[in-house]
């Protein structure tokens, strides 16, 4: 803290590919699969389930401290803003074929021509905050009064039965597509997650709130 700012940024540029994925294992987002071919790994090699390429992440915190008394020392001492922004590209996600088209037993395989982890979930922007005040009581007895919010900005999919309403923030979507026995899909195939059907679509929290008092003594 210097002159009651500071601040930290960071941006990340990736790129990871695999075969073999195990799936769920290491990850938190379970949009991979098993692998399609047990006899032959590369036929699963893409990208990894992971494969965010771009992330930045910027945050702040601000306690102004003005000596002296007066007004303007009195509104501006004693408090506190935070702020966190993030910023990343989609996620990738496996594209499934609603038919086990390889008679194994698993319904893991792909649509005919299709690479693994070949679909993407949109981008994710969100930017939280929060806001204290600090009130001293007595002695060493303090009062801190705060307000927070989660995606601030309240991007995301506001209406899981529009399309138009699904394109930010998306966190997960209905993966598996009609295929005939052969592997070819019923209807062309967009590799976004905003023109995927909107069953099964679901978006991260959008606007939450809370505000609350703690006692320091």
């Amino acid at each position: 803290m210097s002159q009651g700012f500071q601040f930290q940024a960071s941006y990340t540029l990736a790129k990871g590919r695999d075969n073999a994925p195990l799936t769920s294992t290491y990850i938190v987002a379970g949009f991979d699969d098993r692998l399609s071919d047990p006899s032959n790994l590369d036929r699963d090699k893409g990208p990894t389930p992971f494969n965010q390429t771009h992330t930045f992440i910027f945050s702040t915190v601000i306690q102004p401290r003005i000596e002296g008394g007066g007004l303007g020392a009195s509104l501006a001492n004693d408090n506190q803003l935070g702020v966190i922004v993030q910023a990343n590209s989609g996620l990738p996600f496996n594209i499934r074929s609603n038919l086990d088209l390889n008679q194994d037993g698993l319904t893991n395989d792909r649509p005919l021509g299709l690479d693994r982890n070949s679909g993407r979930l949109g981008s994710v922007v969100n930017v939280d905050a929060r806001y204290v005040r600090y009130i001293t009581l007595s002695g060493r007895v303090r009062a801190e009064l705060f307000a927070e919010a989660k995606n601030l900005l309240n991007r995301g999919c506001k209406d899981p039965s529009s399309f138009a309403a699904c394109d930010a923030n998306v966190q997960a979507v209905n993966r598996v597509v009609t295929t005939d026995a052969a592997g070819n899909p019923a209807a062309p195939l967009s590799f976004a997650a905003r023109d995927y059907p909107t069953a099964g679509k679901s978006g991260y929290d959008q606007r939450q709130m809370q505000v609350g008092v703690k006692i320091v003594f």
